[in-house]
């Protein structure tokens, strides 16, 4: 497990901090003042930023970068998801919901802040605007999870491939006029592990989409036209 990062300096400290600021909708003095309760990391590729939640005393906020989440339910249940920078995470600290055994990795290189949770709670309980954009950001995400949920519902194959794609796009994609891009560090292997399907059949979709012109795929990045959705 590959758990070494690289601190960053205290001048990028500082605009992330007012990055997360504007983020949640607070003034960066209000946070500047708590600086020291912060940290800056730099991962590589690959490197876990954590692999349990339950004794978390700091929320992370993705500065730069796609993570991996991994997470298992009470009921065996098993998923994995894409977020993206801006993002907070895992949100159910902020609101003490019941845990769920997560995991965390930077499937790119990643800049990862670490807020203070009490510094979080602290102003969640005498900001309403703060307390009210956290719930906003749940339901944002509650609602990702919801879509992820359908897809894995979803019994014609080709269909539950290219409602992923999309999905990814939506959340981890750089949006063109025409098409969005993704990184190439989703691979055949990563779309078949976030829906359980087998590597072959996922591979084999994806094939006839390139054949179809829907996507356009390189060693450095896929190219995903919008027409895919609208068929």
């Amino acid at each position: 497990m590959n758990t070494h990062y690289k601190t960053i300096d205290i001048k990028d400290l500082k605009v992330a901090i007012q990055t997360f600021a504007h983020y949640i909708h607070v003034s960066p003095t209000q946070l500047q003042i708590f600086a020291d309760d912060f940290i800056l990391r730099h991962y590589d590729k690959n490197q876990v930023i954590y692999y349990d939640t339950t004794e978390m005393t700091h929320i992370k906020f993705i500065m730069h970068g796609i993570v991996l989440r991994e997470a298992y339910t009470d009921n065996g249940a098993h998923y994995k998801w894409l977020n993206q920078a801006y993002h907070c995470l895992p949100l159910n600290k902020l609101f003490r919901t019941p845990a769920i055994d997560e995991s965390c990795i930077a499937l790119t290189d990643c800049d990862i802040l670490s807020v203070p949770l009490f510094l979080v709670e602290k102003l969640s309980k005498h900001d309403a605007e703060v307390l009210s954009r956290f719930y906003e950001l749940v339901i944002l995400s509650k609602d990702q999870h919801i879509q992820h949920n359908m897809i894995l519902n979803c019994k014609n194959a080709r269909e539950k491939v290219i409602h992923l794609i999309r999905l990814l796009c939506e959340n981890v994609g750089l949006n063109h006029d025409s098409y969005y891009e993704l990184t190439n560090a989703i691979t055949i292997q990563l779309l078949a592990d976030l829906i359980g399907m087998s590597r072959e059949r996922v591979s084999h979709i994806v094939h006839h989409l390139m054949l179809e012109n829907y996507i356009f795929k390189d060693k450095h990045t896929w190219m995903i036209c919008k027409k895919l959705f609208q068929i």
